[in-house]
């Protein structure tokens, strides 16, 4: 709360304050930080929606496999694909947890690996929560517009070193582990979820980055290619500020949208050679 305060309404309640706004929630609960606006979205339907914004304005949308970069001395001057040569400018390379393919083209070491996290959806008869619920080491909990009911996540902190990076893509399988665990955590936030039925199971991985922080700015050694990468949980949420920022590096040269772009720049790594990914993701939180 001390440095959120300062951007957004909130403030501390005690129990009897949190069972007045949810008498279903846990009586082990002992306070809560209460914000006064909050909001979710549907990231599918988010994407699509950018996807027909950029069409409108006239963006030319090509769904192509990158193979390499096409350069002129330390200048990107393209993109090769497997239908043919883009000649361009600039290039951002928002692959996600696929971003470390582009190490051997740029000789930099895109230090980005997957990190698997997993979440239900469950069918609740209840009324849906009046708020949306985020409960340290137990995730999220949110009554979706759909009519169901989100639990989770897993994150680093849930898996050990081998099953956290699962291989190098994006992992996609769910696991009876991670089913257990957050079944067992959303019955201790609000004990009457014993009653809902499990729908669907989700699993996927999200780019992490050796420190957690996002890698966001101009490849170093490189003219006119940028990262905009490693986001881990929080994709969605940076994505808007990333894309502002970005647009800045490729039009302005910089930006000012973050004071200190330091810690966020890719030239922190410019010296990478291997690291040890699961202190960052025992860090993330959802």
């Amino acid at each position: 709360m001390e440095w959120q305060q300062a951007h957004v309404s909130m403030r501390w309640i005690d129990a009897q304050e949190v069972h007045t706004i949810e008498p279903r929630l846990s009586p082990s609960i002992v306070g809560a930080a209460y914000e006064d606006e909050s909001a979710q979205l549907d990231s599918y339907l988010l994407n699509l929606a950018l996807g027909r914004a950029a069409e409108l304005k006239g963006v030319n949308m090509l769904q192509r496999e990158v193979t390499g970069v096409i350069t002129d001395g330390a200048a990107i001057t393209g993109v090769r694909t497997i239908a043919g040569d883009i000649p361009c400018g600039a290039v951002v390379v928002a692959a996600g947890t696929w971003s470390k393919a582009f190490t051997p083209w740029l000789d930099f070491p895109v230090p980005v690996r997957p990190m698997k996290g997993e979440r239900l959806l469950l069918n609740y008869s209840g009324e849906p929560l009046p708020v949306l619920i985020s409960s340290p080491r137990r995730g999220h909990m949110i009554s979706r517009l759909d009519g169901l009911t989100s639990v989770g996540s897993t994150g680093g902190r849930d898996y050990d070193q081998r099953e956290l990076f699962w291989g190098e893509e994006f992992d996609r399988q769910p696991t009876e582990t991670a089913r257990l665990e957050l079944l067992q955590r959303a019955v201790d936030v609000l004990p009457d979820l014993e009653s809902a039925e499990l729908v669907q199971q989700l699993a996927g991985s999200r780019p992490l980055s050796p420190d957690g922080k996002p890698l966001i700015g101009p490849v170093p050694g490189w003219e006119g290619i940028f990262l905009a990468t490693g986001h881990a949980t929080k994709g969605i949420h940076l994505g808007p500020i990333t894309g502002r920022i970005i647009a800045d590096y490729i039009c302005r040269g910089g930006t000012e949208v973050v004071p200190d772009m330091n810690e966020f720049l890719p030239d922190r790594f410019a010296s990478f050679t291997d690291a040890d990914f699961l202190p960052a993701a025992r860090a993330v939180e959802e």
